[in-house]
């Protein structure tokens, strides 16, 4: 019967249908698009070029007509991350329904080990992804800040310098001191990653990821929080400089410190750099957009006090497809 409502995969002759469902769907994720500098969030204001091959896009048909579609971004590992569960019509919640079973069963077709979501806690979002076996892990808080006369001044302190090959083994030290265990083994990344981060071509998971894909990202150390003579680090930051104008366009600042880092010179360090490069390209007047989860509550003031405000808060939450069989804890033991 075709008016049956079914899934399936979008066509190139959707992307139109599905940039207004986007903009006008009742029920999303929740992420706070309402401000223009997260609008990017939205398929509507994604970038056609920036659509990679290895995305998929499932739609919901009722009627030859879309009234719902999942978005999902595909990493370089076993992992997917769904961008967009949106829906509308009085029937919304049973259109999402539908579309994360699907993702949750191509997910577990395609051999992946885990989708990853980001959501408010609103519209239904934690009861229908509980529903499909999706687990929270942690909470972020996203803030904002207009440019600022003056931030092109700003200095890089010493104890900063850019990443270089050799800092990978040292960031994946870092990341598993600063970082709860139960939250490290939800996200399970790999030493091959942090490597990706000193090219600035990768960050570790946040509800903010989509936005690298706007942004010209570079990664720089934090030297000084070796206390034992251990091959540590005091964190490290990441800037990503928007290439295109608009407050639908923000900069990106990423940071991760050590207790014994003071964060007030590392942020202003960022903003600086951010100032300097946005300059060179004409976006300096870009709002730039940070992200700070729950257990890294030493750098609440300090982004306040730089004069960031609070955007929005998010839940970020997992579903494990299949056991990690190739983990070194699960290798047979060879006598």
């Amino acid at each position: 019967m075709s008016g049956a409502p079914r899934v399936r995969l979008a066509r190139i002759t959707d992307l139109a249908a599905l940039a207004a469902l986007s903009r006008s769907a009742t029920r999303s994720l929740g992420l706070p698009i309402g401000v223009g500098a997260l609008s990017l969030f939205r398929l509507a204001r994604m970038p056609l070029s920036l659509l990679r091959p290895t995305d998929l896009i499932w739609v919901h048909e009722r009627n030859g007509a879309l009234d719902g579609f999942a978005r999902v971004e595909r990493s370089e590992g076993d992992d997917w991350s769904l961008v967009e569960l949106a829906g509308s019509g009085e029937d919304a919640g049973d259109v999402r329904h539908a579309l994360l079973g699907r993702v949750a069963r191509e997910a577990a077709r395609a051999g992946m080990e885990r989708v990853y979501v980001a959501c408010a806690a609103r519209d239904g979002n934690l009861e229908l992804l509980a529903s499909n076996a999706f687990q929270p892990y942690t909470d972020e808080m996203l803030y904002l800040r207009a440019p600022v006369d003056g931030d092109a001044a700003l200095e890089r302190p010493g104890s900063l310098r850019p990443a270089n090959s050799t800092d990978g083994l040292r960031l994946l030290l870092h990341h598993r001191a600063a970082t709860p265990t139960s939250v490290a083994r939800m996200e399970a990344m790999e030493a091959s990653a942090w490597d990706r981060l000193v090219r600035g071509t990768w960050a570790p998971r946040s509800c903010v990821t989509p936005l690298l894909r706007l942004v010209d990202g570079t990664t720089f150390i934090v030297e000084g929080g070796d206390t034992s003579g251990a091959p540590e680090i005091g964190g490290w930051m990441q800037v990503g400089v928007a290439r295109e104008e608009g407050t639908e366009h923000p900069h990106a600042l990423r940071i991760s410190l050590a207790p014994v880092v003071n964060p007030g010179p590392i942020i202003a360090a960022g903003l600086g750099e951010i100032a300097r490069r946005s300059a060179q390209v004409g976006t300096d007047a870009n709002a730039t957009l940070v992200v700070r989860r729950t257990y890294e509550r030493d750098l609440e003031a300090a982004f306040e006090e730089a004069g960031f405000a609070p955007a929005g808060e998010l839940r970020l939450l997992v579903r494990e497809v299949r056991g990690r069989v190739s983990a070194r804890g699960l290798l047979p033991v060879v006598g």
